[in-house]
């Protein structure tokens, strides 16, 4: 269903995102590494998939060769006979330019994003193999669209540096020939977004590979192989541009038409992560006119992020085409903020929350403090308010604490408020919870062994904080629990540590062991349950409780001799342990909470003589077995 419902929409998007004039089907080749070659995505989710698709649903004409190989660099691609230099691989003459261009394309996209830094290649060496590779296809009149680099989790500073440099000399070198796999795909620490992420730190999942798709159907590159002509007055709108500006403290589209043709309005979108668009706006179009016309529509809210817009235009109350999409930072230092003076922003953890704490100098006309609260720096959420001073002349400190336990990195800010409805914002903050306080024991091993006919028990802690010790404890039935030793604990250690404990109890049958884990600050947690079983014990004699053949005390089992089942009669109120052995000694039988009136099934048994052993050999009775 989920492919279904994807491929049904490219078909509705590869007719509609640009209008194309010019339906000749062309060649084109993908050269590059693993993102092109489709790692990280589903079968037929790859942005180079979905791009073919796209083509095809213009004419079914199109050929797209994809030559991409996992792990290729800008050397792998160079024109078959170039000598590297040392250390550097050689072209592959099966996945190179000279390869590329021997299939005659109209067109070449290079996808390359992160190999070439990842093994140290210089830019200068980088940004030679390109021109390099471009020159021989301009040679031939074939076009080239290279592709930016893309974030990476796994590099070091300087390495995401380099990926940097390399992404704005592609914009700026290829120009209008550049596509941007960069914008809109990183974290603010430029590693992957984690919505687009494979879980790698290096792919793209489908929806990373989606976004990718759409920037390359941005650069509208069967249009540009038509020559670049303009569209005929036929198609119903031609957008001449289309931008984002600051306007004081908001942000401001504007835009214009060359030609209109029964044009009912323009619908303006907006959306944080280029991805997934909200409307904002309805601006009412000419409608008819040959002639250019203007347009322009303030966001009245104010932003705090960079914004993604763009402008879904409607002929005839249909959707026709959508815009390029374009960003606008906010302007949020507009505006004198006398009002509030925030000093020593910060967050830090308080058990299993997190606490944000500042100061506030000198208020003036103050309200209140919005917090707010991302997990992203890019989608905020309000988390709770408090009340501003109004006017105070000297430092106030304020805290706050968010209920929400969280298990990584997260980010708060201040919206500030004045009396006045003024806002103003404070610098992101981001703080790390406490992982180790809602389980500060960090249990790696547990194991239950017999040494010497004794439990022996041994674990392991990957890490403790403000442990303070273990008790062990044993069950028969996993309800009740009796506490039979401590171990002090480490207090705290984040490197392994070993712990022992052995049960000199005389045991038999199965037993269970856990731990009771207690922290300096008198919170208990519980280990998983071991199960032990115990070799089969044998009876031994016992000069305090000689063996009855059918009664002792009131004690009485009946019947005996048995065939199917016998019951215990006499017994006390409450529960009682009750084990049978047969005539070699070898247990076949315990129940620790045996109460009377019980039936003991011996359908199973083999004829003969059998012992039953009352509360630990309080009692023994003989019983047999027809």
């Amino acid at each position: 269903m989920r492919t279904l419902f994807l491929l049904t929409f490219l078909t509705i998007y590869s007719n509609f995102i640009y209008p194309q004039t010019c339906s000749t089907p062309y060649r084109i080749v993908v050269l590059g590494s693993s993102t092109a070659a489709g790692m990280g995505a589903t079968p037929n989710h790859s942005w180079v998939y979905l791009y073919t698709q796209y083509l095809k649903g213009i004419n079914t004409g199109y050929q797209v060769y994809n030559l991409a190989v996992g792990g290729y660099t800008t050397y792998d691609i160079n024109p078959t006979g170039y000598v590297p230099p040392p250390d550097r691989p050689s072209p592959d003459t099966a996945h190179n330019i000279t390869k590329a261009l021997s299939l005659q394309p109209d067109a070449i996209i290079i996808n390359l994003p992160t190999n070439d830094v990842g093994r140290g290649y210089t830019i200068a060496e980088q940004q030679a193999n390109y021109q390099r590779v471009i020159s021989l296809a301009t040679a031939q009149n074939v076009k080239v669209w290279v592709c930016s680099t893309q974030p990476r989790n796994d590099y070091s500073a300087q390495m995401v540096a380099n990926l940097k440099t390399m992404r704005d000399w592609t914009f700026s070198y290829f120009g209008d020939k550049s596509i941007d796999f960069w914008t809109g795909m990183n974290q603010p620490n430029d590693s992957i977004k984690w919505a687009y992420s494979y879980g790698d730190g290096i792919h793209f999942n489908d929806s990373g590979h989606y976004v990718l798709y759409t920037r390359a159907v941005a650069r509208n590159i069967p249009q540009a192989l038509c020559n670049g002509n303009p569209p005929p007055p036929t198609v119903p709108v031609v957008l001449n541009s289309f931008t984002v500006t600051n306007s004081t403290n908001k942000l401001q589209l504007n835009w214009s038409t060359a030609y209109e043709k029964n044009v009912k309005r323009f619908l303006v979108q907006r959306s944080t992560d280029s991805v997934n668009f909200s409307a904002l706006a309805t601006v009412t179009a000419t409608g008819n006119d040959s002639t250019a016309r203007s347009y322009t529509y303030l966001d009245t809210v104010l932003r705090k992020v960079k914004q993604l817009y763009r402008l879904d235009v409607i002929v005839a109350d249909t959707h026709y085409i959508y815009s390029s999409i374009k960003s606008g930072i906010p302007d949020t230092a507009y505006g004198a903020n006398t009002y509030f003076n925030i000093t020593n922003l910060q967050v830090q953890p308080n058990k299993d929350k997190l606490q944000i704490l500042w100061y506030s100098n000198n208020e003036k006309s103050t309200k209140q403090f919005i917090i707010e609260h991302s997990s992203d720096s890019l989608h905020w959420n309000t988390v709770g308010t408090l009340a501003a001073a109004g006017n105070y002349s000297g430092s106030r400190f304020y805290n706050f604490t968010d209920t929400t336990t969280y298990y990584r990195l997260q980010y708060y800010r201040l919206n500030m408020v004045t009396t006045t409805n003024l806002h103003f914002f404070s610098a992101v903050v981001k703080g790390m919870p406490d992982t180790m306080y809602t389980q500060p024991f960090r249990i790696a091993t547990f194991t239950v062994t017999l040494q010497q006919s004794k439990a022996q028990l041994n674990w392991t802690t990957s890490a403790e904080k403000n442990t303070m010790n273990f008790s062990i404890e044993r069950s028969r039935d996993t309800l009740t629990w009796l506490a039979i030793g401590t171990v002090n604990a480490a207090g705290n250690s984040t490197t392994t540590r070993s712990y022992s404990f052995r049960d000199t109890a005389t045991q038999t049958g199965t037993v269970y062991y856990r731990l009771n884990m207690l922290t300096h600050d008198n919170r208990r947690f519980f280990s998983k349950v071991v199960k032990f079983t115990f070799p089969a014990a044998r009876i031994k004699s016992s000069p305090q409780a000689p063996v009855v053949s059918d009664a002792k005390d009131g004690l009485l089992l009946a019947p005996n001799p048995i065939q199917e089942s016998t019951q215990l009669l006499g017994l006390s109120p409450g529960n009682h342990a009750v084990r049978i052995f047969d005539f070699s000694g070898r247990e076949i039988y315990f129940n620790p909470q045996f109460q009377q009136g019980k039936k003991i099934d011996a359908h199973h048994w083999t004829r003969g003589v059998y012992i039953v052993v009352v509360d630990e050999g309080k009692y023994r009775l003989k019983v047999v077995k027809q």
